[in-house]
């Protein structure tokens, strides 16, 4: 049987069948079946206001944060121009669609950071690791480990992460952070001022950090590095760019104790990509793969990695149509089972966008892209996901407010080919029930459809004749939708 009605017990006509609304439901509004049986009007992306987490005008560097699952807390870094260039940090707290943010804190002394920082959670020790590279201690790598307690954050001892001549260049711009959680390590991959791809394994004990000796693994300058570790296969995967050749490469790197090694390198690019990000999904047992595509008019491309055994890369596409996909970053929404893709629109005025990626086996599709700061431009967007709240928080430059480093939380539209299941038939109130109809049935809730035509649910809970992974059915009236039948 295909059909719903031949499922559902008799009187249900029009295959109605009734829900407790969890929010309210406009009358004909697509919805969506949650985890608990009730059901949600379908939303679309949206974005809270900004918070500057920095005092003082001209935030210098590139912000980076990440997210404390014990805590349940954002932990922001910065380099604060206003105050000598040292590293700054603050914990961030989530309420609703907004964030607030603690004292913040020196974690460098008076030693001054270089632009290029990055910071990661280590869930076994539940500290944040922040690196560095200090301009007071001959530029070397530096790592310090901070505690996060209420609204407050505190520091271990800074640790050189290495202190010879092959130090982290200062074009590295970010380095690359993941967390080995089979061996319990902290990997960084950088570009060194020998001119090499390099990586170094980090162990966390206490307050403190030690490192054991670097592998050099590509001899050629490498820039956009990304890194993210595929918890099925236990490696480390790392994307760059070949500065030097214009071509774009994926390793898998093994950890043993405190060295890597690095292996499978594969080309994904044969143009220059920059501003990557990578997500490993381990629920797909892939990753995602973004970049600005160089060989392709600089449009934010997606690719998904297999790296189940060596890479293999699937069918790229592009989330941009127009102009550059700069400052490109990806996180995974458990939630809503997408991919949240964050860049700034250097053909929009530089101004913080969003698409949501649904992946299907090793291909991507997207929503249409939602500007995020529709009225300032933005400067080194960098995104994380708050596991808890199911939302992403991504801080940047906010050039509406004097160059201060600001947050703000994304939170993912609803919209899911899965989850979809109908279509109310009157308004319901929150936590009233009311009636669906759901798939196979009739709708007679709609205004200003056009006859013959088929409708989908957009992005954003309304529908259109434009196509998206969601088809409802057909207009059989200016007021009515035949729906699709299950299947």
């Amino acid at each position: 049987m295909s059909n719903l009605s031949e499922l559902l017990p008799s009187g249900g006509g029009q295959n109605n069948v009734e829900f407790t609304a969890s929010g309210a439901v406009s009358s004909g509004k697509p919805v969506i079946l949650n985890s608990d049986g009730t059901v949600s009007e379908i939303s679309g992306t949206s974005v809270g206001s900004f918070t500057a987490f920095s005092t003082t005008s001209g935030l210098d560097g590139y912000p980076a944060a990440a997210y404390d699952a014990n805590a349940g807390k954002i932990v922001q870094m910065w380099r604060d121009s206003g105050l000598s260039y040292v590293g700054r940090a603050s914990v961030g707290t989530v309420s609703g669609t907004s964030i607030s943010y603690g004292t913040a804190a020196t974690f460098s002394g008076s030693n001054r950071l270089e632009q290029n920082m990055n910071c990661i959670y280590d869930p076994d020790s539940q500290k944040v690791i922040f690196v560095y590279s200090d301009i007071d201690n001959s530029a070397y790598p530096t790592a310090v480990v901070g505690t996060v307690s209420g609204t407050s954050i505190s520091f271990g001892s800074a640790v050189v992460i290495e202190s010879n001549a092959a130090n982290w260049s200062a074009n590295t711009r970010r380095p690359a952070l993941t967390y080995d959680t089979n061996s319990d390590k902290v990997v960084l991959i950088y570009y060194n001022n020998s001119g090499q791809g390099s990586a170094i394994v980090g162990t966390v004990s206490g307050t403190s950090t030690s490192w054991g000796s670097r592998t050099n693994f590509f001899t050629a300058p490498i820039a956009s590095i990304s890194a993210t570790f595929d918890s099925s296969t236990n490696k480390v995967i790392c994307a760059h760019a070949d500065a030097g050749n214009n071509l774009g490469y994926v390793w898998r790197g093994t950890v043993s104790g405190t060295s890597i090694t690095m292996a499978d390198q594969t080309q994904f690019l044969s143009a220059l990509p920059r501003w990557t990000g990578i997500q490993y999904v381990s629920s797909l047992q892939k990753s995602i793969l973004v970049y600005c595509d160089n060989g392709n008019s600089s449009k934010g491309t997606a690719v998904i990695l297999d790296t189940s055994s060596g890479v293999s890369v699937g069918t790229s596409s592009a989330y941009a149509s127009s102009g550059t996909s700069e400052y490109n970053e990806v996180v995974f929404d458990t939630n809503t089972s997408k991919a949240i893709i964050t860049y700034r629109d250097a053909g929009n005025s530089d101004k913080g966008t969003v698409v949501e990626a649904t992946i299907s086996g090793n291909t991507v599709s997207f929503t249409s892209p939602v500007v995020w700061s529709p009225s300032a431009a933005v400067d080194e967007p960098f995104s994380v996901y708050d596991s808890t709240n199911s939302l992403v928080y991504v801080c940047f430059n906010d050039a509406n407010n004097s160059s201060r480093g600001s947050g703000a939380l994304i939170t993912p539209g609803t919209l899911s080919a899965s989850a979809f299941i109908g279509l109310a038939s009157a308004a319901i109130s929150d936590t009233a029930t009311g009636d669906i109809n759901v798939k196979g049935g009739i709708n007679e809730a709609q205004t200003g459809l056009t006859i013959g035509s088929d409708y989908y649910v957009q992005n954003d809970g309304t529908l259109s004749t434009t196509s998206s992974s969601v088809k409802v059915g057909q207009a059989i009236s200016a007021t009515t939708i035949n729906m699709m039948d299950l299947t």
